[in-house]
């Protein structure tokens, strides 16, 4: 039961990010819609491991070895979350550069 409450909460956080953020990020830049739409899948990919990987483990349908359930659950978070944020500030860092060149254009 908790297991599908927690992917029906998760599915509600994907539709926020998929449909009425993206609203939002897209007609503000072209840039800035590519970047929205390139983190968000990164975000979303690792996101939708986390109940799959549980899902094929022990806890779940058992297809996984508790070793490779602990080995994924230790490298997903440094991927969701440290790769999340390279990949983000990079992006972001990226517009503010663009955004700066095309300012000293117009002077």
């Amino acid at each position: 039961m908790w297991y599908f409450l927690g992917v029906i909460a998760l599915l509600i956080i994907l539709y926020i990010i998929w449909f009425p953020l993206k609203k939002i990020a897209t007609p503000l830049s072209e840039e800035l819609g590519r970047h929205y739409s390139r983190t968000a899948l990164y975000l979303t990919l690792f996101w939708i491991a986390y109940p799959t990987v549980w899902l094929i483990g022990p806890s779940g349908l058992g297809i996984t070895q508790s070793i490779v359930d602990l080995l994924t659950f230790i490298i997903l978070p440094v991927f969701s979350k440290v790769g999340f944020s390279i990949l983000d500030l990079s992006g972001l860092r990226k517009l503010g550069l663009s955004k700066v060149k095309d300012s000293n254009l117009t002077m």
